[in-house]
């Protein structure tokens, strides 16, 4: 059931994005929109308040796509700045960022 339920977190475009990169690195703006669209998936606020992006020099380089999804994952706490003024959104997720990010995912989900 679960698995399902992730599946249908995704739509058609990353369906096909996934079987294209299916063996490449993620991305720190793909992760957290793979979470932002599993927590709507599971009818969680997803709305955001304020405007975090802006203190990012970087922010231009977001993905059109991922602007929102960014917003949610630092107003929530889990995602940071590879620095103060740097989200490095293009750059891999390491494995120590998936692990951390994916435990801060799952204390916002038990809210």
């Amino acid at each position: 059931a679960e698995q399902e339920r992730a599946a249908q977190a995704l739509n058609e475009k990353d369906k096909n994005y996934i079987d294209k990169y299916k063996n490449k690195d993620v991305t720190r703006e793909q992760l957290v929109t793979i979470l932002y669209r599993y927590a709507q998936l599971m009818n969680l606020d997803v709305q955001t308040k304020e405007k975090k992006l802006d203190s990012f020099k970087d922010k231009s380089t977001i993905a059109e796509y991922a602007n929102e999804t960014f917003e949610w994952a630092l107003e929530n706490g889990l995602i940071y700045g590879r620095s103060e003024d740097e989200l490095a959104p293009k750059g891999t997720a390491t494995r120590a960022e998936v692990a951390t990010i994916m435990q801060r995912f799952e204390k916002l989900t038990e809210k």
